[in-house]
């Protein structure tokens, strides 16, 4: 075991993992023994999450073992070893070959046995009869074809291009931001490893003076800190042009000599060659400027890498490009663990890598640097000649994505390494699936692709053919797309055989949203009518019900809560269907059964929608019920859960009192009957009488006690049926909580006989809905207080959304702590998001009938009237459209033939008003939400309604859900005079996405429940086992970059440090930092929860436990600098990382800036939680023994009463925590008393030379500091310790 571990991890070789498309799935070692690395082979927890001690099945057919392989590459004279899995396959060898700095450029080869036999890649390496131990597998060259030559240039260019600074801003293929590595300015992990201490300056741990609370100024801190541009460097240039020649495409007489292809290079040296790609490979012809010459030159001879051939002709390419491959961290070096050769780390061992690999889902990045705009010939060629829809690994062929995805669906998943490989490409394919619609919708928008059915009007997630007519038309058809990805996405998790759902991706760009979907085999060869065989197309006037579907929906309605429903057609026929009749069954040619539109899956919310009853009270009847404009408005299925399980609670403590209540009853009757019938005493008989009469006696009893436990069961059996009858079940017999998708739906005619049944719907659909109301809001404003504290618009909501309240509930929960001051950050965050959603409904609007001309004016001209402070700002229109009061020119209008178009979307945006625009959201707020706005006196109008809001918080909501992307700069809100926005201001306007969340195995669900389980009761080497697993998992499923690969990390790391282990913590909590960073972008809202409150304070404090101080105080300043960005100072979460600065400034000697962060903790918590609160009884001890190090012992002595006042009130005077608090006291009055005796001998006269008497302050050490770090932020349940008093002498 690794020695550096306090923590022995016992592990066992179970499973291979299969490599991910991203990583190198193998590790080279020099000496080959024990080479290998958990990327090969799993390494998974002897007692994995289900408690068995073979937690992997094996593969009956083929044994899973390890291999060791040599691979021989060209241009390295040693062949290298690895080790690999049975269970993988060949041309995954492909990923580390790429990984390779010698072989990283080469595309176009096989792999081949010494005799040149090619091997089949796409089999198991286990079933290869000419690989086995120590065999070599030999690289070998082939020869290109054109669609070879165009994938082996774009490799190159990727290579050259791919990491650079403007990339990440802009999300170009997928990358993304991290700033770690800017924040702390070294190497953290390298300095951890170094398991030292090193003596830091107080100037190098000073904070900015934007930071420091006191000097902290009304505007907030500055945006421009945001990023940090030492961070992303632009790779180093290696040549000045890489592009296709104007030569192109070869001669009828060059293709026959096998030219493919025609490159223009230009080097840095200046020189400019024509490269010729052939079919062997690439050389440098003879073409001059503007004369054809394709021979090669002799001077440069033939390679069959462009990179290679670039080598020779370029020494700066040459440097330059094996200085960009090159990797800049050991494997040896970073591998925490270390087991019999085999490295424990699952992802890449190059933690460099970990920064330039992909996501499968793309972050943009809400605000963004002003970014240079250079000029690229290859990017050019990519812009034009893009096909949109189009695979480039397919050779230009369409991906038929529903065979793709059914296909996964239906792979075997009999072992779990079968498991484990169909949900990796149910994984990719869904990922896939996703970056291909968005760049399709985009196409569509921008009007780029031309509709299968042009004359039919444009459909964007409206309502255009009336089938939402009667649910609220063009609203419902938009709430409808949603609310059918998170059923569809629910639906998947079932993991349900024979009923198939589609690829479905919802994706809003510039105001409208589309909607993508895989095709359904024949759907377009056929009429509507002729497709749905089950459901109605037309609202209910017919209705289809095929038995295959009836079945199928029959065996998971229960698991959708939803009961069957008997309907009746315009024919007068009643249909019983076990789903809503917009649920649509279709038959395709492939003989798969599809289900669509599973937009009622959920019952309905009857606090917004219009109905004659009222089940409301008097305390919320005067917020619902509130009317949406449509009939869509839905529970979320994490309230149909909870309200499933208080049900369940319910109906067992009912069946209890009823079963005791029958027993007792009948136990009563049955005495009263035996004592009436009781026969007088008679006179005793012989004992052969008795002997009978015993016998007798004995049936007697056996046959009471049957009838007893016949009569119990009957109790039982009655108790239940009462209790199901009470708790609303739909079976009479035993609990079944279900609803009904189409109550209250208009136009849907029920049968007479469910008329009973509609009113227990309605009892139903009501008592949720007052659950959710009277129950769950109320706990979660209680939790909201005491247990958890979002800091965003996004974070809020994954609040909310986890517990099953809708958002459209945020007025009623401003209304519940709008007068609670120990909740305003909740308020606050109300505001924020109901402005910001408000906003955003009129801002899609306002630019959906705006033309692409004018976006830039439209957005920054809404912007100015949301935000800005000037009175009436103008709008930015162009000159030829400006009204001017000269006689226009007739010729010049007449060419001008879409001015009235122009002038018509102008109008719609160039009027709008500050006055106007928050009229119409103060009012669609109030309509909304049932909540109004308050106003205060302001100088301008949006003042009056934001005066509690930080506007850059709006803002930076406001573009995270609108995809408006805007420049890095410092805005002046409160500049009456200058515009706030300009049209230069506006980057770009990015998709926001809606998807399915396919996870592996259905694992990612319970795996840290089970962790925290074990770390409940202590078992921390279980806990450690279990998450080991899923790490293994989630990286051959995801790959490395997934928020569930993150989790794993984040609670390994914790596991280590509550082991006593930082250096191993900072070592995982790194790696977690940068995922989150560069999967959740570097504040949006997981990063906000997790880097800012979790990742980045918890990796300060294993750097501080680590030793590393200055490292941690810089983690601890950006931690604090996003708090303020995103929500201002005024959050509870500033308290903990205040206490944090202030604890670790007063390690470092800085006494007075740490006194600064802990009294402004102290205001916060005392606001926050109340003055006798046990918080701000911490915070209080804290200053104490700050200010008496500092030796000024009155003021420690006043913090210090404080919080033995607090404790003795809350604990008693016999608590541990009064006594130690009293014993500190009296040691701080002692040293008061002493201090004081020594200034009255220096005022009388005492020699300067004395002054080394005084007494000296309270001494500190770095092990209590630490527990007081643990204390704060819930690492450790701790009390405060009282520090050691040195005696005066």
């Amino acid at each position: 075991l690794h020695t550096g571990s306090k923590l022995a991890i016992r592990i066992q070789l179970i499973e291979p993992i299969m490599p991910t498309v991203s990583e190198p799935n193998v590790i080279p070692t020099n000496d080959g023994e024990n080479a290998g690395a958990l990327a090969d082979a799993s390494f998974v927890a002897s007692k994995g999450a289900n408690g068995d001690s073979d937690a992997l099945e094996q593969d009956g057919n083929m044994e899973v073992r390890e291999v060791k392989l040599q691979l021989s590459l060209p241009g390295i004279p040693e062949p290298l070893k690895l080790s690999v899995s049975t269970y993988e396959r060949l041309m995954e060898l492909r990923d580390y070959i790429s990984d390779r700095p010698e072989t990283c450029d080469r595309t176009c080869y096989s792999l081949q046995s010494v005799d040149g036999v090619r091997l089949d890649e796409l089999v198991l390496i286990g079933k290869l009869q000419d690989v086995d131990d120590g065999a070599i597998i030999r690289l070998v060259d082939e020869e290109y074809n054109l669609r070879d030559v165009k994938i082996h240039l774009r490799r190159l260019r990727d290579l050259l291009t791919n990491f650079s600074r403007a990339n990440a801003y802009t999300a170009h293929d997928n990358m993304s931001l991290t700033f770690l590595n800017g924040v702390t300015e070294v190497d953290i992990e390298e300095e951890a490893l170094k398991k030292g201490s090193t003596k830091e300056s107080q100037l190098d741990c000073m904070p900015p003076n934007y930071l420091i609370p006191d000097n902290s100024s009304s505007s907030g801190v500055p945006l421009n800190s945001l990023y940090l541009d030492d961070s992303y460097r632009d790779p180093l240039q290696c040549l000045k042009e890489l592009s296709t020649s104007g030569w192109n495409p070869p001669p009828p007489n060059r293709r026959l000599q096998g030219d493919l292809m025609y490159i223009n290079v230009e080097t840095l040296e200046g020189d400019i060659y024509n490269i010729t790609a052939s079919i062997s490979g690439f050389f440098v012809n003879r073409t001059k400027d503007v004369t054809f010459d394709p021979t090669p030159q002799s001077e440069f001879s033939l390679n069959h890498t462009l990179a290679g051939l670039l080598s020779k002709i370029s020494p700066a390419f040459k440097k330059n490009f094996l200085l960009l491959q090159k990797p800049q961290v050991e494997p040896s070096r970073t591998c925490p663990y270390a087991l019999s050769g085999y490295n424990m780390i699952v992802i890449c061992l190059y933690f460099n890598i970990l920064n330039k690999l992909v996501p499968a889902i793309v972050v943009f990045p809400w605000i963004v640097p002003r970014l240079d705009h250079g000029y690229d010939k290859q990017r050019a060629e990519d812009y034009s000649f893009s096909r949109v829809g189009y695979e480039e690994h397919l050779g230009g062929q369409l991906r038929d994505w529903n065979d793709d995805f059914q296909s996964a669906k239906e792979m075997p998943a009999e072992t779990v390494q079968e498991k484990i490989e169909r949900d990796r490409t149910i994984f990719r394919v869904n990922t896939d699936f996703v970056a291909v619609a968005t760049k399709g919708a985009m196409a569509i928008v921008d009007g780029n692709v031309v509709a299968m059915n042009p004359t039919e009007p444009e459909s964007f997630a409206v309502d255009c053919r009336d089938q939402y007519k009667h649910l609220g038309g063009d609203i419902a058809a938009y709430r409808a797309a949603g609310q059918d990805v998170r059923a569809i996405d629910f639906f998947q998790k079932l993991d349900a055989d024979g009923l198939c759902t589609l690829e479905t991706a919802v994706i809003d760009y510039c105001g409208r949203r589309i909607i993508a979907q895989s095709l359904i085999p024949g759907i377009l060869n056929r009429s509507q009518e002729n497709s749905v065989i089950y459901g109605s197309i037309d609202s209910g006037l017919t209705v289809a019900a095929d038995e295959a579907f009836v079945e199928q929906l029959k065996k998971y309605s229960q698991l959708f809560r939803v009961r069957p429903i008997k309907v009746v057609d315009k024919s007068d026929q009643n249909v019983e269907i076990w789903s809503s009749i917009e649920l649509k069954g279709i038959l395709g040619y492939d003989r798969r059964r599809y289900i669509v539109d599973l937009i009622k899956t959920l019952p309905v919310d009857v606090n917004f929608i219009e109905r004659d009853e009222n089940g409301q009270d008097d305390k919320t009847q005067r917020f619902f019920p509130l009317n949406h404009g449509h009939f869509l408005s839905r529970l979320r299925r994490e309230l149909v859960e909870a309200f499933f399980t208080g049900r369940y609670m319910l109906y067992w403590r009912l069946v209890a009192i009823y079963s005791y209540a029958d027993q007792k009853q009948s136990q009563d009757k049955k005495e009263l009957d035996q004592a009436e019938s009781e026969p007088l005493p008679e006179m005793p008989v012989q004992s052969q009488e008795i002997d009978q009469s015993g016998k007798n006696d004995s049936i007697d009893n056996n046959g009471s006690k049957d009838d007893q436990n016949q009569s119990e069961n009957a109790v039982q059996i009655e108790a239940k049926k009462r209790a199901a009858a009470a708790v609303g079940s739909y079976s009479s017999t035993e609990l079944d909580i279900r609803f009904n998708p189409d109550l209250f739906t208009p136009n849907v005619k029920f049968s007479e006989s469910e008329k009973d049944t509609l009113e227990k719907d309605k009892v139903m659909v009501n008592d949720a809905a007052k659950f959710l109301v009277e129950s769950v809001i109320p706990r979660t404003v209680e939790e909201l207080k005491n247990v958890t504290s979002p800091i965003d618009s996004n974070s809020f909501t994954d609040v909310l959304h986890q517990r099953g309240i809708n958002i459209r509930y945020t007025g009623y929960i401003a209304s519940l702590v709008a007068d609670k001051p120990e909740l305003s950050y909740v308020y606050k965050l109300c505001l924020t998001e109901m402005i910001a959603r408000t906003a955003k409904r009129v801002f899609k609007e306002l630019i959906r009938h705006s033309g692409f001309r004018f976006l830039s004016s439209a957005i920054s001209h809404f912007l100015n009237c949301f935000l800005g402070s000037v009175s009436n700002p103008s709008a930015n229109i162009p000159n030829d459209l400006r009204t001017s009061k000269k006689k226009k020119n007739k010729k010049k209008h007449a060419k001008s033939h879409n001015l009235a178009q122009d002038k018509s979307e102008l109008a719609r945006w160039v009027s709008l008003s500050p006055e106007e625009l928050w009229k119409q959201l103060s009012s669609e707020i109030t309509a909304y939400f049932g909540y109004a706005i308050p106003r205060v006196q302001s100088d301008n109008v949006p003042g009056e309604y934001l005066a509690k809001l930080q506007r850059i918080s709006v803002l930076r909501t406001f573009c995270m859900q609108t995809g408006v992307q805007i420049v890095l700069r410092e805005y002046a809100f409160d500049n009456k005079k200058v515009l706030t926005f300009k049209d230069e201001d506006i980057v770009n306007i990015v998709p926001r996405v809606k998807h399915l969340n396919p996870k592996a195995l259905n694992y990612s669900e319970t795996v840290f429940e089970i962790a925290q389980q074990r770390l409940q009761v202590g078992q921390m080497q279980e806990a450690l086992d279990v998450l080991l697993e899923a790490l293994a998992i989630f990286q051959q499923v995801y790959g490395p970059l997934h928020p569930d690969v993150f989790a794993c990390f984040r609670s390994i790391a914790r596991i280590h440090y509550s082991c006593d282990d930082p250096v191993q913590a900072v070592c995982f909590q790194k790696k977690a930092t940068i995922l989150s960073e560069r999967l959740f972008g570097i504040d949006s809202q997981d990063t906000i929860i997790a880097y800012v409150r979790m990742t980045s304070v918890h990796l300060a404090l294993y750097c501080h436990a680590a030793g590393q101080k200055r490292v941690a105080l810089r983690l601890m300043y950006r931690a604090r600098y996003l708090t303020c960005l995103i929500f201002g100072e005024d959050h509870p979460d500033m308290a903990t990382i205040d206490s944090n600065i202030g604890l670790i400034l007063f390690a470092t000697e800085n006494g007075q800036n740490a006194i600064k962060f802990l009294v402004n903790a102290l205001e916060i918590q005392q606001r926050y939680y109340g003055g006798d609160s046990i918080n701000a009884a911490i915070s209080h001890h804290l200053l104490a023994i700050v200010k008496s190090t500092a030796c000024d012992f009155r003021s420690a002595m006043q913090h210090e009463k404080q919080v033995f006042n607090i404790y003795n009130l809350k604990f008693g005077e016999k608590d541990d925590r009064t006594k130690e608090s009293s014993e500190f006291l009296n040691r701080l009055t002692g040293q008061a008393v002493v201090m004081q005796k020594k200034i009255n001998e220096l005022t009388a006269g005492m020699n300067h030379n004395q002054m080394g008497n005084l007494p000296t302050g309270i001494g500190h050490d770095n092990r209590q500091i630490a527990q007081f770090i643990n204390m704060i932020n819930g690492l450790q349940n701790l009390s405060p310790v009282a520090p050691s008093v040195p005696e005066n002498k």
